[in-house]
């Protein structure tokens, strides 16, 4: 025996989805407590940079492999990330150290 709910009455799927995606944000974004370019936000649409994760971008922030600290005090940050088999994920901060700027996997990055 098959059982169906009931449709709801003015149940709307995407703001169920929109709300689902506003828990996410709001665990993943405001508990980690990162900040964001608009730069950044920009570049995260673009398909190459949609499927980094937030969590890697904190892993690599916390502990990086390597650090350089660029001329205009932006910094550089390296770590592997394992779920991308074992691919380097560059993130640059700010001069705050907090703030990122751009997160991408670095093709040329050598350990």
């Amino acid at each position: 025996i098959e059982h169906r709910a009931a449709p709801v009455s003015g149940f709307n799927f995407q703001a169920s989805v929109f709300f689902v995606w506003f828990e996410w944000f709001a665990v993943k974004v405001w508990k980690i407590g990162m900040k964001f370019t608009d730069y950044f936000q920009a570049m995260q649409q673009r398909p190459d940079r949609a499927s980094i994760r937030l969590d890697w971008i904190q892993h690599v922030i916390l502990h990086p492999e390597k650090e350089i600290i660029q001329a205009d005090g932006r910094i550089r940050r390296w770590a592997a990330i394992s779920e991308m088999d074992g691919r380097h994920l560059r993130v640059i901060l700010l001069a705050d150290g907090e703030t990122v700027h751009n997160a991408f996997f670095d093709r040329r990055f050598k350990p």
